[in-house]
């Protein structure tokens, strides 16, 4: 189910609410989401719900500053898009900052950039001048 881009938000702060961090791993395993790295040749990641377990396989060797944006990315959708990902058998990221044609992976972003942004690290970026174009 598509969400509007105001509720991923409530739910990224919602879940830093209850979890007190923004770091991936300890949400990850905070929410009960298991997470197993894996030698994937070009995807990032994967997102699956496997007899209602969830999972997040994530390339073993992502660049350390990539890894937590990825890991982020695929908790947005455990968090957004649960059920849609255990219908269709889970989702696999290769390129996650293309989202012209999915707004799943919008959604996720945007979820994953509200975690990972603290608001005063947002508002001096718009201070500045920054926008998302």
């Amino acid at each position: 189910m598509l969400i509007q881009a105001g509720d991923a938000i409530q739910k990224a702060n919602r879940l830093l609410r209850e979890h007190e961090t923004r770091n991936p791993d300890r949400l990850a395993e905070q929410a009960g989401i298991t997470v197993m790295e894996r030698n994937f040749k070009k995807q990032k990641g994967v997102y699956m719900v496997i007899e209602r377990n969830r999972f997040i396989f994530i390339k073993a060797d992502l660049d350390p500053v990539m890894r937590p944006i990825v890991l982020l990315h695929e908790i947005g959708h455990d968090t957004l898009h649960r059920k849609a990902a255990a219908e269709s058998g889970g989702f696999q990221e290769f390129n996650i900052f293309d989202m012209r044609n999915n707004r799943m992976e919008y959604e996720a972003n945007l979820f994953a950039a509200q975690i990972s942004l603290p608001n005063d690290e947002i508002l001096e970026y718009i201070l500045r001048g920054w926008d998302v174009g």
